[in-house]
């Protein structure tokens, strides 16, 4: 059984990784949004 701690740890972990990545994504969407 995993702790509640680690399992709580990943989860932010991923959450983190998840909003860089959409951050990204939207940076790249302005990007190409702006250039027209």
């Amino acid at each position: 059984m995993q702790s509640p701690m680690i399992s709580h740890h990943c989860q932010h972990r991923t959450v983190f990784e998840l909003n860089e990545a959409s951050r990204s994504m939207e940076r790249e969407q302005w990007h190409r949004y702006k250039r027209g």
